[in-house]
């Protein structure tokens, strides 16, 4: 993600704890609150993922744990699993 930006990047440790703290850097994370507006929820999941593949060339799985679904995600099911939550 770094090198995309060019002069506008803000460095790096090259330690490995970027990933795990860009969305909130990048303010592209999904909040709870996010869900009162779930129209712009909807979007926002659909462009974080979008672009989170797009970054590691590869379409995401579920986790591996016990009782998660598997396969590859299916964001129409996890949108209608939020919706339900908002609701």
């Amino acid at each position: 993600r770094e090198s995309g930006l060019g002069k506008k990047a803000i460095g790096t440790t090259k330690r490995g704890i970027g990933p795990c703290l860009a969305s909130k850097a990048y303010r592209s994370g999904l909040r709870v609150g996010d869900l009162s507006d779930f129209e712009a929820f909807e979007a926002k999941l659909r462009a974080n993922l979008a672009s989170l593949e797009k970054s590691y060339q590869c379409e995401f799985q579920h986790p591996t744990y016990r009782g998660a679904p598997t396969g590859k995600i299916d964001v129409d099911k996890e949108v209608a699993r939020y919706k339900a939550y908002a609701e």
